[in-house]
């Protein structure tokens, strides 16, 4: 555990500032702070007075380590963004540390490179803290855990029960996606065990899942317009305005070279074992990586959900091919019947090799990952940040995805224009953000600035009197005033009509 660790953020404890969803998540805990650790019904920054939406555990969870912290160190603690970069990891490195541990005990020699290399650059969670997306992480990690459970379950034992129910509890109040996807699958597993006529079990998963389908009921129904209003969207990623409309491949490259070497992990061990089982065994893991298929109905609807949920299928599928390894490779002595020598130490040569080559690509991948998150709209701008804090004062800002640390930092209410998903209050938002910054002189924008008395205007620098849908973004000096500019971004105060 502590080896995954300690490679895992050493690769991000390189880069000073968390990338994409970082700043966003950072907002969240410092509402929930406000509240003394209670959930806001509203958000005081992040869109200010929209509905208090994402699942919040880990947001209250880092809430008391920062305080924790912060009480123990006079100095300050650590940043949240940073603590939520730790806590990620951790979960990350658990759900590496389980997998590897189920292969370790039955392996020896070179084959324990395998699983362990694999581990170390597991690519779904290197990419996902490549854009900060730590509740992913996190609630991957509950699944994972909840998963093998389920698959030891014994119906003469309660307390498998209460765990697996404690586990998709917790599940809900992580990550909607997560919760969403695991549904599926916990909603498979019964039916699978009530067509075997396993009744029993079948009602003591019944059981489990309602503990985390209530909790997710109570959580989700009251902001169910949320829900609708995601469903409405065409893109939960790329607004097609400033930012280019996502496509499938965007998302699923970072996984193809993750999913070649589990498929290539997977060929050999059937080439070794000279052997395919008829059938296939149905567990826990089985069914879930089956449920997985569902990411096929969001391909063309909406890419980001469509990859999100092939990365379930890729973790899923690297835990069920690593579990089989050590069985797949005990049939080995099938090759002493040949008489192509070397053939046996060929393939696992070339096995390993293979692995291993793969690792600085994974890195790579991840680093460029974290540095698309660091240009453009992205970008973080420390002089900006610094100016904002005695410039901002209680008027609204609109910014792009700076916007979200300037709010996570200065505590400035931001509208933040770009390519998030956002519901109901915060699409009107979003959508009179961007009317400004497409037009800033119309009527509409000078409309939208009075009803959400919007005082400042970030913009990138690069895109002042530049073209965006055949218009330009000119700031009237009748209405507008520059109060800072750098090479990044310029800020436009807006004077009045």
């Amino acid at each position: 555990f502590d080896f995954f660790f300690r490679i895992s953020l050493l690769i991000f404890s390189l880069f000073l500032i968390q990338p994409g969803d970082a700043a966003q998540f950072e907002i969240f805990v410092r509402e929930i702070s406000l509240k003394g650790g209670f959930i806001p019904s509203t958000n005081p920054f992040y869109f200010r007075g929209s509905d208090y939406f994402y699942p919040p555990f880990l947001f209250i969870l880092v809430h008391y380590l920062d305080a924790f912290y912060s009480s123990i160190h006079t100095s300050g603690g650590l940043s949240v963004m940073r603590e939520l970069l730790i806590v990620a990891v951790l979960a990350s490195s658990s759900t590496a540390t389980i997998v590897y541990s189920k292969v370790r005990d039955s392996t020896s020699g070179i084959l324990r490179i395998v699983p362990a290399t694999v581990m170390i650059l597991f690519t779904p969670d290197l990419y996902a803290l490549s854009w900060g997306g730590y509740p992913f992480i996190v609630a991957e990690f509950f699944m994972i855990v909840l998963i093998f459970i389920l698959g030891k379950k014994d119906e003469n034992k309660f307390s498998w029960v209460i765990y697996s129910g404690l586990l998709y509890t917790l599940i809900a109040l992580t990550h909607d996606l997560t919760f969403f996807f695991f549904s599926l699958s916990f909603i498979l597993i019964i039916i699978v065990d009530l067509l075997k006529k396993r009744y029993r079990l079948a009602g003591m998963e019944t059981i489990s899942f309602l503990a985390g389908a209530i909790t997710g009921t109570l959580w989700w129904l009251p902001r169910i317009h949320f829900v609708l209003d995601a469903i409405g969207l065409e893109q939960s990623s790329g607004s097609g305005v400033l930012t280019s409309i996502s496509t499938p491949s965007t998302y699923a490259s970072p996984f193809i070279l993750f999913a070649f070497i589990i498929i290539i992990i997977l060929i050999a061990g059937l080439i070794v074992s000279r052997e395919i089982k008829s059938g296939i065994v149905l567990d826990p893991l089985t069914l879930s990586l089956i449920s997985s298929v569902v990411f096929v109905v969001f391909i063309f609807k909406d890419p980001t959900l469509a990859a999100r949920i092939f990365y379930y299928a890729i973790v899923l599928f690297a835990i069920l091919v690593l579990r089989d390894l050590p069985r797949q490779m005990q049939n080995i002595k099938a090759f002493r019947k040949y008489s192509i020598k070397g053939v046996k130490r060929t393939v696992l040569a070339v096995l390993v090799i293979f692995v291993l080559a793969s690792v600085p690509f994974q890195a790579i991948n991840s680093a460029s990952n974290v540095h698309f998150y660091s240009t453009g709209d992205f970008r973080y701008d420390q002089a900006l940040i610094q100016w904002g804090s005695s410039n901002f004062g209680n008027r609204t800002v609109v910014a792009p995805h700076i916007g979200n640390y300037i709010s996570a930092i200065d505590g400035v209410h931001v509208i933040v224009y770009g390519d998030f998903l956002v519901g109901s209050t915060q699409i009107s938002q979003r959508n009179a953000a961007t009317t400004i910054i497409t037009d800033p002189g119309g009527l509409p924008a000078l409309q939208n600035i009075t009803k959400y008395n919007i005082g400042y205007i970030v913009v990138r620098t690069s895109l002042l009197n530049s073209t965006v849908n055949s218009g330009k973004i000119m700031f009237s000096p009748s209405y507008y005033k520059e109060v800072y500019s750098d090479k990044y971004y310029t800020v436009e105060e807006f004077k009045g009509h």
